[in-house]
């Protein structure tokens, strides 16, 4: 198969090339509409109640001028001191992946693994739903993705990080009945169908009621051998409204049948190593069992006029049902061509409870526009864990010790005696054992967290339609407790319990300026504060994350919308930042892992978001993020940090032709380019026998991976105003990269060149 190698400009200037000048070439055929994408008959408009609403954003083209709920205020992006920009659901539809990280790659966001997670300006992002902390796993239930870019922790607590937040906005009953099915086949057997619905029930006193339900049901293979992804999927919301209020009531049941972790790895050159071939998962034929159970309800009340408030409460459970799985974690060692497996059981039970109160006003002070917020963010977080090492596996494949060896390009999966989840043996405590430590065999931990925060935002706008004041603080509390269960026994305790409290008082300071009233300058200034749970040498916990970031920027939303774009240059640093002592590095004083703290830590760079219609049939979006992470302590190598990257590139484009033989036709696509990117090493032996990176980086320190990106197309048939067929092209250049990865030895690679059909039918 061959290998094609592209510079980041070469790479996405070659695809765009290619789709401008067909878009262009075609343009001439097409005639002029007035709407900027193939919106459907009748529209989709959802029960709106003012600025305490969140706009949905289904059949609105790929540029949202409005941030919803994102920043709690309802106003348009250009007034808020921020880089912010929303995924619409049409672009989801156009990426067609149902894994979050897949999609953020499409706006100018990095990953760490794929699928619910995000790295924005080197950072990794925390995530929310519906404004409150909570996951989602699957695109089928979201109308929107917002990508709140630099430190948010004021207005979200300890949900935002230094680098920014990702919010998913589920789906909401629309104004007018939708019906829509479709089904996706591909060449490897993935066959994965859709149902979403939306209908008026009829009213309950003075209250309209409708619902929506949107479900999925994914099985078949991947290019990886032995490597399922099975899911299905069940979303329901019903909606009672009144002119002044909006209840919402939501329930998700969700169930994944698939690998916790890939076992995938890099080889020296920083790509995905192939060379057992590119379809070797290093997996056996076992699958983890996931259960997710979430309930969430949203009330907004419109007080007076201008005055309104947003309540939201979720309570979601995650069960894994315990399986045998094998990691690459015993090292990966070039010289030797040898790889190390080992293996584990999995039990993992996580129940979280989440709430949310914001009170919005706008009213005059001495003729001044003046808004307050105010609000509180509470969770509650409780898991128990239990992973049980495979400790005999190396001895029964004949060899010693609990990690197996197997030849990196020839591993013979198919060889391998591994453990069925039911035959693993509880660990037990040294005969005569008398003191219980953190480091004794043990059964598990359970984890509880409670987080609270209290916060006041005040804007002003002290030059009519000109400038506008914005200043936030917040009062932030965590207390954590973790308790280790041992195996129980009379003469000692079973469990060793320890405590956290941390609480800080971030804040947000900022200021827009209206060139006009399509342009307009932004500062802002934001304290940000994280917290930590990781040891340090003596066993303490490590203190919280502490940070400032600077940022200064442009917005522009010209020509009635068909150019939307902001400009941003960033200066963010933090102390406190916690890193790992080393692979297999332990304290002498609890024998455990610990973490060393770095200070001095900063990220700095600019980015772009740019939403443009060049034509009506035509929109198109580009991100660019230019980041430089450095650790001028250079602690362990770590100049600079895992995850993240140097430069990103992305866009995504759509043509709707309106009149011609080309009339029912749609094209489109994008591609995305990282460069710079780094992730954490564990055990990897180059072939010359260095355990690190020459020239680059310190002993046991991180793993750079080479440059890389992936690119996509699709061409769209209206066969009539029911049915839509699609065929999308994935990795259309065939490349080799890696598209997601927690450390050298668990990497994600890109599937081969995959052709994919689907049929969609609206009624």
């Amino acid at each position: 198969m061959p290998t094609h190698r592209y510079t980041s400009v070469g790479f996405l200037a070659r695809f765009a090339a290619g789709a401008f000048c067909s878009c262009v070439s075609l343009s001439a055929l097409a005639q002029t509409a007035s709407t900027p994408s193939a919106a459907a008959p009748g529209g989709d408009k959802p029960i709106e109640l003012s600025a305490f609403e969140v706009e949905m954003s289904q059949s609105a083209g790929y540029n949202a001028t409005n941030a919803g709920s994102a920043l709690k205020t309802g106003e348009r992006l250009l007034q808020i001191p921020q880089s912010v920009s929303v995924i619409t659901r049409d672009m989801i539809d156009d990426v067609g992946s149902f894994s979050t990280s897949d999609t953020l790659n499409y706006s100018g966001v990095g990953n760490f693994y794929q699928g619910d997670s995000a790295v924005i300006r080197g950072v990794r992002a925390g995530m929310m739903t519906d404004g409150a902390a909570d996951t989602n796993f699957d695109n089928i239930s979201l109308d929107s993705i917002t990508v709140l870019r630099g430190p948010i922790g004021v207005l979200y607590g300890f949900q935002g990080t230094l680098g920014g937040a990702v919010i998913k906005n589920t789906k909401t009953p629309l104004a007018k009945p939708l019906t829509t099915t479709n089904v996706k086949v591909d060449q490897y057997g993935y066959m994965r169908a859709e149902f979403d619905q939306s209908k008026p029930l009829g009213t309950l006193g003075k209250a309209k009621v409708a619902y929506r339900l949107a479900a999925t049901h994914q099985i078949g293979n991947n290019f990886l051998d032995r490597m399922e992804a099975n899911r299905s999927l069940i979303f329901g919301v019903v909606e009672f409204s009144t002119p002044d209020s909006v209840l919402r009531l939501n329930a998700q049941w969700q169930a994944l049948d698939q690998y916790p972790h890939k076992a995938n790895f890099l080889a020296p050159d920083g790509k995905p190593y192939v060379g057992a071939g590119r379809e070797e998962s290093y997996q056996p034929e076992q699958t983890q069992n996931s259960r997710y159970f979430i309930f969430r309800a949203q009330y907004i009340q419109r007080v007076f006029d201008n005055w309104g408030l947003t309540i939201r409460a979720v309570s979601s459970r995650q069960q894994n049902e315990p399986i045998g799985v094998t990691l690459a974690a015993g090292g990966i060692n070039y010289q030797t061509g040898l790889v190390g497996i080992t293996a584990r059981r999995n039990d993992f039970d996580r129940q979280d409870y989440a709430g949310t109160l914001d009170i919005k006003g706008d009213y005059r002070v001495l003729g001044f526009k003046t808004q307050t917020m105010t609000g509180l963010l509470f969770t509650s977080l409780s898991n128990f864990g239990s992973f049980q090492g495979d400790t005999s596996m190396g001895q029964r494949n004949g060899q010693t010790g609990g990690t197996f060896f197997v030849p990196i390009d020839r591993p013979n999966v198919g060889s391998w005696n591994v453990l069925k989840a039911g035959d693993y043996v509880l660990p037990t405590l040294p005969a005569g054992t008398t003191t219980v430590t953190a480091a004794s065999p043990n059964q598990g931990s359970t984890a509880i967290t409670y987080t609270w925060t209290e916060y006041l935002q005040q804007n002003i706008e002290l030059w009519p339609d000109r400038l506008t004041l914005v200043g936030s603080i917040a009062h932030s509390y965590s207390t954590s407790r973790n308790e280790i269960k041992v195996v129980p026994s009379a003469a000692i305790a079973n469990k060793v319990t320890s405590h956290s409290t941390q609480s800080g008082n971030p804040r947000r300071v900022g200021a827009v300026f209206n060139v006009t009233k399509d342009v307009a300058l932004y500062v802002l200034n934001s304290q940000f504060f994280e917290v930590q749970l990781s040891r340090l040498i003596d066993g303490a916990f490590t203190p919280p994350r502490i940070g400032d970031g600077k940022e200064v920027g442009l917005k522009a939303d010209l020509f009635n919308g068909r150019l939307s774009a902001t400009v941003s240059a960033f200066d963010n640093k933090y102390t406190n930042n916690a890193i790992s002592a080393g692979t297999g590095v332990v304290s002498p004083i609890t024998g455990l892992p610990y973490s060393v703290l770095v200070e001095g830590t900063s990220t700095k760079g600019w980015d772009l978001s740019l939403f443009m219609t060049p034509t009506p049939n035509w929109q198109t979006t580009i991100s660019v993020t230019n980041s430089k992470v450095n650790n001028p302590a250079n602690v362990n190598g770590y100049g600079r940090l895992p995850f993240s990257f140097r430069h990103f590139y992305s866009f995504l484009t759509r043509y709707d032709f309106k009149s011609g033989a080309l009339k029912p036709f749609s094209v489109g696509g994008g591609a995305w380019y990282s460069t710079g990117r780094v992730t954490a090493s564990g055990t990897f032996i180059y072939p010359n026998g260095q355990n690190f990176e020459p020239g680059t980086l310190g002993s046991d320190g991180n793993k750079s991976v080479a440059d890389g990106g992936q690119a996509r197309a699709f061409v769209e048939y209206r066969a009539n105003r029911n049915w839509t067929l699609r065929v999308d092209v994935d990795n259309l250049f065939d490349e080799l990269t890696m598209v997601g990865s927690q450390a050298a030895f668990i990497v994600d690679v890109s599937p081969p060149r995959t052709v994919s059909c689907r049929a969609t039918y609206r009624f």
